[in-house]
């Protein structure tokens, strides 16, 4: 069976917040095989060569880059990222960054894409932070509908259908903010499904 994926993208401050140098630390699914690993140093700080560990169970976990030179150390905050062209798509991943002197930022959790039932429409991660992929069967046909509605029923005006044609399909919203919300979908083979997913802050 085919999979088809749409990625929406809730474009919101990093949300990891972190205590020592670290002001922030994120990381965001691009698409099955590349994950972008973001981390924000505060002002006046800094750190020689972090290194971006990867694990799959939060217990045992491998570097996988370890940033050339120093960190931070500006008189505001400086942030980075690298981008792990080898992540794992069929399993939850886990990143952090360590520090020069063993100081870890939290743990940031990337969850694996999910199986579909037959005619399914999975919504995920859900709870969301910054990303929401839509996961569904080819066979559906394509999207000739969808719209995006709050917990009251009141449908959220975005254009959901602007970039439909790209893969995956990336959504600003700036300012949807957290709680309950709603995915109608109507598909070209005449299936229409109603999924929901939480966005926290």
């Amino acid at each position: 069976m085919k999979y088809s994926l749409l990625t929406f993208c809730l474009f919101l401050p990093f949300l990891a917040h972190t205590q020592g140098r670290l002001a922030a630390f994120s990381a965001v699914r691009l698409d099955r095989e590349n994950v972008q690993v973001n981390w924000t140093m505060k002002a006046g700080v800094s750190c020689q060569s972090p290194e971006v560990q990867r694990s799959t169970d939060t217990l045992n976990f491998s570097s996988i880059f370890r940033y050339p030179g120093v960190c931070g150390g500006g008189a505001t905050e400086e942030s980075f990222s690298w981008i792990d062209k080898n992540a794992l798509a069929d399993r939850d991943t886990y990143y952090r960054l360590r520090i020069d002197d063993g100081e870890f930022s939290e743990i940031f959790k990337i969850e694996g894409e999910v199986a579909l039932a037959e005619n399914a429409v999975q919504p995920y991660p859900s709870p969301a932070i910054d990303i929401l992929n839509l996961a569904y069967r080819e066979e559906l046909g394509s999207i000739e509908e969808i719209g995006l509605f709050n917990s009251h029923g009141t449908e959220i005006k975005i254009d959901l259908l602007s970039s439909l044609n790209e893969s995956p399909l990336r959504i600003q919203t700036t300012a949807l903010p957290a709680g309950l919300y709603f995915l109608w979908i109507v598909f070209s083979e005449e299936n229409s499904f109603k999924v929901k997913f939480l966005v926290v802050k």
